[in-house]
């Protein structure tokens, strides 16, 4: 479904107008997936990475005869979770193909960028032919893409038209957060790696 099919037309605005904003928008929302697809690609390889860095580190702690605070079981079940880990987000990342959809989403924004234009020639000259021309091409344009998520359409809304929808300051808030929380488990998994290792080389003395 279109986001022209979507909406229902503003009383005060005029059907090729209705149509050039839905496809400002939708242009956005697929730049805005782009970079969305993008951030959890590069989140997702350092986390595979710190996640391989880590074991490495810990494998290598004893044979160099590094005084190591954490109880040996510890640090052994630390390695097969974050080994496990690893294998899980490498089969989500790649049955994702962050990085393919990507490029795919960043060229349908431009192809659409390029209608964009040429709609507002053709409004400018009042060339009502073309602009049903373009409406078709607009369609088929997006039936050669994956769509993209609610979250990118909003925050398109927000960037392109949000006087027009009149988006209050909390539902701006609301999509912010809502875009960063997608990379809450990276986030974790990173900060997770990193202080198992520092606990396990400073000198300290863990309490029960």
């Amino acid at each position: 479904m279109t986001e022209e099919q979507r909406e229902v037309t503003n009383t005060t605005e005029k059907p090729n107008e209705h149509l050039l904003r839905a496809i400002r928008i939708t242009g956005a929302a697929r730049f805005h997936a782009a970079k969305r697809l993008r951030a959890h690609e590069k989140w997702s390889l350092w986390s595979i990475s710190l996640a391989s860095l880590f074991i490495l580190i810990i494998s290598l702690l004893q044979p160099f005869k590094i005084i190591v605070q954490i109880p040996d079981n510890i640090i052994q079940l630390s390695q097969v979770v974050a080994s496990v880990v690893i294998l899980i987000v490498s089969f989500f990342v790649n049955g994702n193909k962050y990085g393919e959809r990507a490029e795919k989403m960043h060229t349908c924004a431009l192809e659409l960028n390029v209608i964009t234009r040429e709609i507002e020639t053709a409004i400018f000259h009042n060339d009502d032919q073309v602009i049903s021309d373009l409406r078709k091409r607009y369609e088929e344009t997006l039936t050669k893409y994956e769509n993209h998520s609610d979250a990118d359409y909003f925050d398109a809304k927000l960037r392109k038209a949000q006087a027009f929808y009149k988006i209050g300051w909390f539902h701006r808030k609301w999509a912010k957060a809502l875009y960063y929380a997608e990379f809450i488990p990276y986030s974790v998994l990173i900060i997770s790696a990193i202080l198992v290792l520092l606990l396990s080389i400073l000198p300290m003395t863990l309490t029960g």
